[in-house]
């Protein structure tokens, strides 16, 4: 723009003297006019200085701004990588208290077994018409070596003791190394009265079953009929544990077995009709 103007300005004082007719009023015009020209032009420049002034401070704020907006995502980063790791801390946390809270089940389900057996004296039915073996002082626990026997009285005297997990152990391997001793038939039956004395009601129904079964003349098979009875009725299955005990009254009567599924009946508000 400046250069246009003084373009124009050498332009009005050359063509009134190329025409050759200056006058003193003709000049004093021209000078009037060059005063006013000088003077747009500095207007002109002080108008763009001040543009480029308000585009230098734009650009200032607007860099100032990035920044600032750059300093508030690091922050916000911060804050959010510590908000993480709070989080995966009480993850953590809770894992632990999991861990804790099993623990403390397992010990109540322990304590409760306990209970149950203190409050069932009739869980541990001794046999009918059959020999508990003499365990003397037998300590317990499976012997390193010896006989069938040894390691039937061995698991045996476990159950005498309340030791019921380490009978389970000493029963089992009985039963796996002389599945067709003498004595087999009453390992199932101590099996079973170990699993439900630890409250594993299937699992001894399942043992008094394989003495019905498997040995039906043994002597423990009128308990094995009782016991599987109440460990039906215990494990919520009270119809099929009530016509175990109406069979044992119906084939077994007269025996202190028939008496003790009449006993339990009656508890229960039922009479063999």
């Amino acid at each position: 723009m400046t250069a246009e103007l003084a373009a124009a300005l050498v332009c009005c004082i050359l063509l009134p003297l190329a025409g050759g007719c200056t006058s003193n009023e003709q000049l004093v015009r021209l000078e009037s006019e060059m005063d006013r020209l000088s003077t747009q032009v500095d207007n002109l420049d002080q108008s763009a200085a001040g543009k480029d002034g308000a585009q230098d401070r734009a650009l200032r704020l607007l860099e100032e701004r990035l920044n600032s907006m750059q300093q508030e995502n690091a922050s916000s980063l911060a804050s959010t990588e510590s908000a993480m790791n709070q989080l995966s801390a009480l993850y953590s946390r809770m894992d632990d208290l999991e861990s804790q809270l099993a623990l403390a089940n397992q010990k109540i389900d322990v304590l409760g077994n306990s209970l149950q057996r203190l409050e069932r004296p009739e869980q541990t039915l001794p046999p009918v018409g059959g020999d508990e073996p003499d365990v003397g002082d037998e300590q317990g626990g499976l012997p390193e070596t010896g006989t069938p026997e040894e390691l039937y009285r061995s698991a045996f005297a476990d159950y005498r003791r309340g030791n019921y997990e380490l009978a389970v152990v000493g029963f089992k391997a009985f039963l796996e190394q002389f599945p067709t001793n003498a004595n087999a038939g009453d390992a199932h039956y101590w099996l079973g009265e170990c699993h439900y004395a630890n409250g594993q009601f299937e699992q001894a129904i399942k043992s008094y079953d394989r003495v019905i079964q498997n040995h039906p003349q043994n002597s423990h098979v009128r308990g094995a009929y009782l016991k599987k009875g109440y460990a039906y009725i215990e494990s919520n299955q009270v119809a099929l544990g009530v016509v175990q005990l109406y069979h044992i009254i119906d084939n077994f009567p007269g025996t202190s077995e028939a008496n003790l599924a009449q006993q339990r009946l009656e508890k229960m508000g039922l009479r063999r009709p």
